[in-house]
């Protein structure tokens, strides 16, 4: 299950490597999906193919259309599948056999209702039925992208989840970095959501002396806008360039000459393109909160912006090829391969365990 494969965020690199797996375990794979596959989208995003397989395109599953309506799609999926597998919507839904969990809903849920009435009593429900299912779900294999994930699954659905870290296109970028060149660029990859707290690079490169450049999904068009005025308001605009929807090649080619990676968001669940950057040699200068703290050294993590601003500024003026080569070795740990191998080992376990019974 996955509604659109063709976007360019690390569910859909999760998908794509379980359904990657999948094939090497000579699996006959139906996605249930709302937009079909684009080839040429997947290889333009995370170059790669998306294995054979059938697919079920449901016109009226619409992105908007979520947290009840997906309760409904293994229903649809389950004549066409001996086991099901949900990697995107991080709900333990019925009849889904592996859940990989990116973070769950209900806290989520909290924080969004803290506003509204009506919002609480709309989400209410959904965190009564997704309990309910949760403690259905001891005989489900269920996993999460960092112990943080798990531990947050752990409190809002009472299940213990197997963590397998995301798979990150490492080797890409891992070659001749040092030989390109750095130079005295902060990059930051994310999507323009208003969740990702990317005003807060405006604000620091008010104070850094550098060349900041934003590259990301586009996501939430409002959030792009006031990006784009914030820059003005502060004066900032020969020291930022904002380039949305980059294509996977040229986003690497910017990460190996950035010599510092900036991450905005605290409670990052885990982090895909931290990894991508420390792989491509970058300082990553990150909040000192959630999944990040698994990998990223205490000395480049912040506590405020204050904090922050210190910290790029170190990092810039420390960067060299050892701490290069450092970051590089933290980065291989969660190659593709790694993550292939682990996601098979634990469903062939989950099928000769429990299907098979």
């Amino acid at each position: 299950m996955h509604y659109n494969l063709n976007r360019c965020t690390g569910r859909e690199q999760v998908t794509i490597s379980i359904m990657q797996a999948l094939a090497g375990l000579h699996s006959e794979l139906v996605l249930l999906s709302g937009v079909g596959v684009d080839k040429a989208a997947v290889m333009n995003n995370f170059q790669t193919e998306v294995p054979s397989h059938k697919e079920l395109v449901l016109a009226f599953w619409k992105r908007n259309m979520q947290t009840y309506f997906e309760f409904s799609l293994p229903f649809i999926l389950k004549p066409f599948s001996d086991i099901i597998i949900n990697p995107y919507t991080s709900d333990l839904l019925p009849w889904v056999d592996v859940t990989y969990i990116h973070y769950p809903k209900p806290p989520v849920v909290t924080e969004l209702s803290e506003d509204s009435l009506r919002r609480r009593g709309k989400y209410g429900l959904y965190q009564s039925l997704e309990r309910a299912f949760a403690s259905k779900h001891s005989d489900r294999l269920v996993l999460a992208n960092s112990e943080f994930t798990a531990y947050a699954t752990r409190k809002h659905l009472g299940v213990n989840p197997i963590v397998i870290y995301p798979p990150v296109r490492v080797q890409e970028v891992v070659k001749s970095v040092v030989r390109l060149g750095k130079t005295n660029t902060i990059m930051t990859i994310s999507q323009f959501a208003p969740h990702k707290r990317l005003q807060e690079i405006p604000l620091l490169a008010r104070k850094v002396r550098a060349h900041f450049v934003m590259a990301g999904a586009m996501y939430d068009d409002s959030t792009y806008r006031r990006l784009t005025e914030l820059i003005r308001e502060y004066g900032v605009k020969d020291r930022i360039v904002i380039l949305p929807n980059l294509p996977f090649s040229t986003k690497n080619r910017l990460l190996r000459k950035a010599k510092v990676y900036f991450h905005a968001m605290p409670y990052e669940h885990f982090g895909i393109s931290i990894v991508e950057a420390m792989a491509a040699g970058c300082v990553p200068v990150v909040h000192d909160s959630g999944g990040p703290k698994e990998y990223v050294p205490e000395e480049w993590r912040y506590t405020n912006l204050e904090d922050a601003e210190q910290k790029v500024e170190l990092a810039l003026k420390s960067w060299r090829p050892r701490i290069a080569g450092d970051m590089q070795a933290i980065a291989y740990r969660f190659r593709e391969e790694r993550f292939r191998d682990q996601f098979s080992s634990v469903f062939t376990s989950y099928i000769e365990r429990n299907v098979n019974e």
